[in-house]
């Protein structure tokens, strides 16, 4: 299952992986708009790529969601959650470590 791209050539039924670290930014003042968030592209891998920004895609509308966030490990996915869970909370904050202590964080 392919379909023609703009020039007449044959494109994927897939995303291809993108596995480059680095991306080609134009010009200073292209790549600071990048890095802001002013303007959409890829900087550096660790913040995004083609494959993630698919992958993300495609989670979403399986899930039936606006939008989907992916992350590199398990943990940065609860950090995530927990952040995101806590954000505008407020009182203390009791950690597993604290539980069966008189120590609260504020």
């Amino acid at each position: 299952m392919r379909r023609a791209g703009a020039n007449g050539i044959n494109k994927p039924a897939l995303q291809p992986i993108v596995q480059s670290a680095v991306f080609d930014l134009g010009t200073s003042v292209n790549a600071e708009a990048i890095f802001s968030g002013q303007q959409k592209g890829y900087a550096y891998t660790r913040f995004g790529n083609p494959t993630v920004t698919e992958l993300a895609r495609v989670i979403a509308e399986l899930e039936g969601g606006a939008e989907a966030l992916v992350t590199s490990s398990g943990n940065a996915a609860v950090l995530c959650a927990v952040t995101t869970a806590l954000a505008g909370r407020k009182g203390p904050l009791v950690t597993h470590t604290m539980t069966f202590t008189v120590a609260v964080l504020n």
